[in-house]
């Protein structure tokens, strides 16, 4: 069990007292760090699947259900 509320949730942001801006540009970070340097990504990014929490004033995003991911190839990736 991990800590969070969805991604989706305005009331739960707004109550956390997280910046919108920060989340937004923490989510689209982990995800462009998936495709373009690890090469591996989550492909069941539904909001029960990417949670938010409040972390020393900072959003922390924590990514579950690890069931489903994939290796985007060089070629996908460089294009």
């Amino acid at each position: 069990f991990e800590e969070g509320f969805k991604a989706t949730d305005s009331a739960a942001i707004h109550k956390s007292g997280l910046n919108k801006h920060d989340i937004a540009k923490l989510v689209s970070s982990v995800f462009n760090s998936q495709v373009f340097l690890s090469a591996w990504v989550h492909c069941d990014p539904h909001p029960a699947n990417v949670l938010l929490r409040n972390k020393n004033g900072k959003p922390e995003m924590v990514l579950v259900d690890h069931g489903l991911y994939r290796e985007i190839d060089d070629t996908f990736r460089i294009r």
